[in-house]
Order: structure tokens, then C-alpha cells, then sequence
């Protein structure tokens, strides 16, 4: 295991920037793996939402957490994309995201985190969604608020949503982690040594205000939501190596590349991962999911 901790073996240590940049555009698609839920891929999911929603043509959305675009072209393929709010905390995930859209005076590109601007934003939409992101700002609100103001600034920014930023008749669509994953369970083991409000196998705060605010603004007869949990094929990675890449850069955003804890970290997780290394030398490692959808009545 002992070549796993030379840097001269973890090049991707450098790949990830400090604070809310994150990745270069590129590397995230790189490093990205698909996801894939009884043959069907996190964007195939979403494809299907947007076809039964009958959402109209050019409809005033919101997303939350675009990154480079991977649901936006699918949304832009159904409905349009002229009337489109991105909201991102990272500059250079917007600038990739601009550069590569048609130019449309409806659209909006705002570098912020989603508490932040749901709690700020007088905009109204007739979608608001997010694929994997929204648990991200909830999370780094926790992280520098506390965690019981930070939950409930959360809370307060999604019942505002839910009350009022979506329209009456709109369509929200968010996926979550599923914490008790093969994968979230090695991933979050490291995470709660810095995020303490963080644990393996039970639901993470993020998930918990997002399900506080429907069960809230359903009980109000604001909404209506359904729950689906699903659980992912395995992903498979050819190599420890790679799969610690992915682990370490993506899942855990690089938190541990300069921390003096890095290679205990590396350590832990690369004998985590062994455990579903396959006899070719291959690592399969099963992902899960939460899908929130809905309507405001």
C-alpha cells in the first residue's frame, strides 16, 4: 500500500482548487463516472421527468449547481433554455457553462451558493431542479454558520422556494446521495474527520432539511412531492489508483490533499475500496440515490 502515498503516484493532488472553484471543467467530466439506476443513467431520469411534467416551451427555471452542463443540454433539448437562471459557486464552471450555450438575453449567470440565493432572490420559476448539488450548499452553510443555525438558515431557503419562488403549477427535480451507498459509506468515513455533522449510513443533514421543507409545505398544502429511492449498478474503476483518484478528488472534493492527514486518509479509503476489488484487479463500488419531484398547488 505504500505506493499509493508517494505523491509521486498521487499526481491528482494538485488537480483540485482551493475554495469554491473546486475542478477545472474538463477534469470533472473526466473523472466523473455514469451513473446508472436499473439501466437507466441519472440524465435518462431526468429526461423522463421532463417528458411526463409537460412543462411549457422556454419556461422561467432555475438551476441549481449546473457545473458543465451535463442536465442542462438535456433540459435545453425538451423545453429550451431561454428563460434560465445558473447558479453555481464556482466562477469557472459559469464561465465553461456560457462558453459553450447559445447566447440568449434570458439567460443568467450567478456565482453563488443556492442558500444564499434562494434566501435573497426575489425571482419567481416554473422549474427549479438540481442533479447531486444542492446537498453542497447546505453542507458548507452548516460548516460555517453551525450546525443549528446552519440547518435552519437551510430550511428557512428551501420553505422559500417551496412557498414562493416556484410558481403556482411548477415543477421541482432534485437527486440526492444516498449516505448508506457502498460508496457514501467510504466516502463520508473520511468526510466526518472535518465535517462532524457528517456519518456513514444514516441520512446527512442536507437530506434531512430537504425532506423537512416538502413533508412542511406538503402539510401546508403548498406542494405535492413524491420519494423515490433507488439503488445504483456498480461503478466499476480499472485500478485502486483510479478509484482512489475519484474518491479523493471528486467525492471528498480534495478536502484531504493538504491536510496533514492525507495519507491516513488515503490509507483508509484505499482499504475500504480493496474490499470490492473484483479477481480481474477492478474496483466495483455501488452508488445510491434520493429523487425528489413535485408540484406546487
Amino acid at each position: 500500500m505504500t505506493n499509493v502515498l508517494r505523491k509521486a503516484d498521487t499526481p491528482w493532488i494538485d488537480a483540485v482548487a482551493g475554495g469554491p472553484e473546486y475542478l477545472e471543467p474538463a477534469y470533472y467530466d473526466r473523472i466523473l463516472r455514469p451513473y446508472v439506476f436499473s439501466r437507466r443513467t441519472d440524465l435518462n431520469l431526468f429526461h423522463a421527468f421532463l417528458t411526463e411534467s409537460t412543462l411549457p416551451r422556454n419556461a422561467t427555471i432555475l438551476e441549481i449547481g449546473p457545473g458543465t452542463g451535463r442536465a442542462t443540454r438535456v433540459l435545453g433539448r425538451q423545453v429550451g433554455l431561454a428563460q434560465i437562471d445558473f447558479v453555481d459557486q464556482s466562477q469557472r464552471m459559469l464561465n465553461h457553462l456560457q462558453s459553450h450555450l447559445s447566447s440568449d438575453a434570458g439567460q443568467r449567470f450567478i456565482r453563488s451558493d443556492a442558500v444564499s440565493y434562494l434566501l435573497n432572490s426575489s425571482s419567481t420559476y416554473e422549474f427549479v431542479f438540481s442533479l447531486w448539488s444542492l446537498s453542497h450548499s447546505i453542507h458548507q452553510n452548516i460548516g460555517r454558520k453551525g450546525e443549528p443555525f446552519g440547518r435552519t438558515l437551510a430550511l428557512y431557503a428551501l420553505r422559500k422556494l417551496f412557498g414562493t419562488a416556484l410558481r403556482r403549477s411548477g415543477r421541482f427535480f432534485f437527486i440526492h446521495f444516498d449516505s448508506t451507498s457502498e460508496e457514501q459509506r467510504i466516502s463520508l468515513r473520511q468526510r466526518s474527520r472535518i465535517e462532524t455533522w457528517l456519518a456513514p449510513g444514516i441520512p446527512s443533514p442536507s437530506q434531512l432539511v430537504i425532506e423537512s421543507a416538502l413533508a412542511e409545505c406538503a402539510a401546508q398544502g403548498l406542494i405535492r412531492f413524491r420519494k423515490r429511492h433507488l439503488k445504483g449498478s456498480a461503478i466499476i474503476y480499472s485500478s485502486l489508483d483510479e478509484a482512489l483518484e475519484v474518491f479523493m478528488n471528486f467525492h471528498m472534493e480534495g478536502a484531504f490533499n493538504r491536510r496533514a492527514e492525507f495519507k491516513d486518509v488515503v490509507t483508509e479509503v484505499a482499504q475500504d475500496l480493496s474490499k470490492y476489488r473484483r479477481p480481474d484487479g477492478r474496483i466495483a463500488v455501488k452508488p445510491g440515490c434520493f429523487i425528489y419531484s413535485g408540484v406546487r398547488l
